[in-house]
């Protein structure tokens, strides 16, 4: 796939873009159930159950931080695929527990409708901001079209993308300073982002960039853990020492803290207040200390410890198939981005991060999640405390054990040493 940018006049007349695919990336095969199933380069693909599953990419542009895509015209250039089809439905996916789940069935009402699936070639899915401030916009884009009554297939060999904009509700936030350590991090995660970089210039924002900012609180690679990994005996090292020292090595200013130490900082008082109701649990309280130290004291890399026993956010997929069992999902994004609303209802199911069909919950409205972080984060997944797996390592051996990994591959990655995989 081939993505063209046009022209780039901003004003009342918006933007202009192009998308273009090529049909030698696009393969058909026939599965052992007689539906086809079409693959193309660079793309996922639909996700609607009982409906056609058909090739589909996600592109995103920056825009103005203060406008967003109020409209979104599209005029596509298409080939008809020779022959007909029987398009393979999207399956259920699987549960938590495992369990296979029975054939789903083409919808009906969709498979005897005698109209090109999906209805548009293109359509807005979200406005997102990156690192507070940098707007952007993301299209779904759909290559293949389906008719299931006439079985014909319409690929699009170009999409044009016309924005008109209009002024946003939506409040951006601007962090105040940044370690030159991390700048060109936040340059790459932006340009690989976006379709567009050559606007990236006009609408960008870029904090201040400081080689060795000194304040106190000033620190941009922040550990988080939970107490009893730091509950040491006397002469006992502690197990993220030869970790710190790595880091700061490498450039870091590195601090170390307990979630119930953010519990209870001035920093994390009254929790997440972010979005549209508050959460006010360890969690919440983590994500509010998360916000005040990037926003104000250069903070980007947060590398949270903890497994199932430690404070935790799941995001809920409403799932529309199952009123009664929202699919919980891990959620270290919750930790990661500032910008997006986790309890937007007031939930007194305690249902946060909701997104997906809320047709049948509270009062149909899901959370407003953003998709795109401030933060860089990564786990380092702990044993339980209550009834560990036999032959686990303690806690606190686990992370030693980890650090020695990363610190064998960080210095010598490509090597041909594998003790690292040990």
């Amino acid at each position: 796939m081939t993505l063209i940018l046009l022209i780039g006049l901003i004003g009342l007349y918006g933007t202009n873009y192009s998308v273009q695919f090529d049909i030698s990336e696009l393969s058909t095969d026939i599965n052992p159930r007689a539906f086809h199933e079409f693959k193309l380069a660079y793309c996922s693909s639909t996700k609607e159950i009982g409906y056609p599953k058909l090739p589909c990419r996600v592109v995103s542009y920056i825009i103005p931080a203060n406008m967003e895509v109020s409209k979104l015209s599209v005029s596509v250039s298409t080939t008809i695929l020779q022959g007909t089809y029987t398009v393979m439905p999207v399956q259920t996916p699987e549960f938590d527990n495992g369990d296979n789940n029975d054939f789903t069935a083409p919808d009906s009402v969709l498979y005897n409708s005698n109209a090109f699936y999906p209805e548009q070639s293109a359509q807005i899915v979200s406005h997102s901001y990156m690192d507070g401030a940098n707007h952007i916009v993301s299209i779904l884009i759909h290559p293949l079209r389906y008719n299931p009554v006439t079985g014909i297939v319409e690929f699009a060999n170009n999409i044009s993308l016309s924005f008109s904009y209009s002024s946003t509700s939506k409040q951006p936030i601007y962090p105040k300073k940044r370690f030159a350590i991390d700048a060109p991090k936040y340059d790459a995660y932006l340009y690989n982002l976006v379709q567009n970089p050559s606007d990236i210039t006009s609408y960008r924002n870029i904090p201040d960039v400081e080689v060795d900012p000194n304040g106190p609180e000033d620190f941009n690679y922040l550990i988080i853990c939970p107490d009893d990994v730091l509950d040491l005996e006397p002469g006992e090292v502690n197990p993220f020492e030869e970790f710190i020292n790595w880091k700061e090595q490498k450039g870091h200013r590195v601090r170390l803290i307990t979630f119930n130490q953010i519990a209870n900082h001035i920093d994390a008082s009254n929790g997440d207040d972010l979005g549209t109701y508050l959460i006010n649990d360890t969690s919440g309280r983590v994500r509010k200390y998360l916000k005040h130290h990037w926003e104000n004291h250069g903070l980007a890399n947060v590398l949270i410890v903890g497994g199932k026993d430690d404070p935790f956010r799941y995001a809920h997929d409403m799932y529309p198939g199952v009123p009664t069992m929202p699919s919980k999902i891990p959620s270290d994004l919750y930790y990661a981005d500032f910008n997006g609303d986790w309890n937007n209802d007031d939930d007194a199911m305690c249902y946060y991060g909701e997104f997906g069909n809320l047709s049948w919950h509270n009062n149909g409205s899901p959370d407003d999640i953003d998709y795109l972080q401030e933060l860089f984060t990564g786990r380092v997944i702990l044993p339980p405390v209550i009834a560990p797996p036999a032959g686990s390592p303690t806690r606190k051996q686990a992370i030693q054990n980890w650090s020695e990994k990363l610190i064998t591959y960080e210095k010598g990655p490509g090597s041909g040493f594998v003790g690292y995989t040990n």
